[in-house]
Order: C-alpha cells, then sequence, then structure tokens
C-alpha cells in the first residue's frame, strides 16, 4: 500500500488513475520481465481501494477503482486517465492506497502494484 498525507484535513473531490506501463503491459501481455505474472483470465481482476483517514486515523470511508476488470464477460485493462469520485471519503488528513490482484503466488500478489495519479481535486473545509 502507499499513503498520501495532507497538512491540513481536505474533501477531496477526485483524483485521476492509470496503470502504470509496467503494469499495464505485464497484465496485457503476462510478462513482467520476471516471470511471476500469468495471463488474466474470466474472474480476474486488479483494483486499489482508496481508503480516507481522519484527524484522529479512523477511516471514513472506502472507494474501489478497478484498474483491470475481467469479471462477467469484460475484458478490461486501464490504459487512460480514469476519473475516481472520491466524495464518499469525506473530510480526509490522509488516503491509503492499498492493491489487490486476483493474480496471486506463494508470497502475495504477482501483478505490479503500480498505479499512476494525477489531478487531485479538493475543498477545505472550513
Amino acid at each position: 500500500s502507499a499513503t498520501c498525507s495532507f497538512d491540513m484535513p481536505l474533501i477531496i473531490k477526485s483524483i485521476y488513475l492509470t496503470n502504470s506501463t509496467y503494469t499495464y503491459l505485464a497484465i496485457r501481455d503476462s510478462n513482467d520481465g520476471a516471470g511471476f505474472v500469468r495471463q488474466f483470465g474470466e474472474g480476474d481482476y486488479f483494483k486499489v481501494t482508496i481508503t480516507g483517514l481522519d484527524m484522529n486515523g479512523a477511516v471514513t470511508e472506502r472507494v474501489d477503482c478497478y484498474l483491470a476488470d475481467f469479471r462477467a464477460g469484460k475484458q478490461v485493462v486501464v490504459k487512460d486517465w480514469t476519473k475516481v469520485d472520491l466524495s464518499p471519503l469525506g473530510n480526509v488528513k490522509q488516503l491509503v492506497f492499498t492493491f489487490f490482484s486476483t493474480d496471486r503466488g506463494d508470497w502475495g500478489m504477482n501483478t505490479p502494484a503500480y498505479a499512476c495519479l494525477d489531478n487531485i481535486t479538493y475543498t477545505i473545509e472550513e
């Protein structure tokens, strides 16, 4: 996981996410350069869960963003910037990004746990 902390509590309205090139190619081509990843198939997914934490470190809410989704007949690997609505998180001091994938091995997740983030839109609660 990764954490983004702010100097003061903010209401994060949205962010833009996409797969890193490394993650995208590993999922699309089942090649991470080391032979750990496998071909995604029906039922597989790669997602990031964004958890908001308030001033006291308590969870405010969680939002999921699927960066690859092969469930219910879909075959989506995100390659473009995707706007993620984070307004359900409310007033937060930290964002925690936790990655999950169905491609797992004996030592945990095989899918590279990288994503790109841009354009954080927020307001300050007064």
